[in-house]
């Protein structure tokens, strides 16, 4: 008896059936990896970004306008990165790499504040302002705080060497910025513009507040300066 070679049309149809069966039960788990892959390389990336417009703020006093602010600073006045670097175009997108998320989309920048920069992926249904979004807010206070007190101890040294000079004869005022202008003048001080405020963009105070000679300055902004 001769043995079949191949197989008949029923049995072709079962077999494709069967393997259709398999691939929809194993598309979810698949889709469920990606999905899952994606959300841990944007929440990497999100920490990543956060530091980097850290970095771009401490030099340019400003939150970034766009993520290409970070790589490249055509006219931005005190840039100094690349704050990151994208590895490559995404080939999805075709945009840099480091500007988008784990789904390839573009990630959205919203400034909540002078000092509080919202960075925002739409996760994988690619909807803003839904449960699935991934977002991190970048907070530059802690900056602003260490920007003043680098500019105070710069500040409170000149005043320090300047009243042992002249603290009876010409003593500064209390006002922030005629001793600025005093101290730029009788060469204690740098005619830096960066000298004029704070981190936070306020004027130094005397402190404590009323006394004669001053003997130093602090910022309102920063307890204990």
């Amino acid at each position: 008896m001769k043995r079949r070679a191949g197989f008949t049309l029923v049995e072709l149809v079962i077999c494709i059936a069967i393997l259709a069966l398999l691939a929809g039960a194993a598309l979810p788990a698949v889709a469920g990896y990606l999905n899952s892959r994606a959300r841990t390389t944007t929440h990497a990336e999100l920490e990543r970004l956060g530091a980097a417009t850290l970095e771009y703020f401490r030099d340019v006093r400003a939150l970034p306008g766009s993520l290409a602010a970070l790589e490249t600073g055509t006219g931005i006045a005190n840039w100094s990165g690349p704050y990151m670097t994208s590895s490559a175009l995404d080939a999805a997108s075709g945009l840099p790499s480091a500007q988008v998320d784990g789904w390839s989309q573009p990630y959205d920048l919203a400034a909540a504040s002078s000092s509080r920069l919202v960075l925002t992926s739409r996760g994988s249904d690619r909807a803003a302002g839904t449960s699935d979004d991934i977002a991190l807010v970048v907070d530059v206070v802690p900056v602003r705080r260490e920007l003043s007190l680098e500019r105070l101890r710069t500040i409170n040294q000149a005043v320090r060497a300047y009243n042992a000079q002249y603290l009876t004869s010409a003593p500064l005022s209390a006002t922030w910025s005629s001793a600025l202008a005093r101290l730029v003048a009788t060469g204690y001080l740098p005619n830096d513009p960066n000298l004029a405020s704070d981190g936070f963009g306020s004027a130094f105070v005397a402190d404590p507040a009323g006394l004669a000679p001053v003997v130093r300055f602090k910022s309102s902004h920063v307890a204990g300066s």
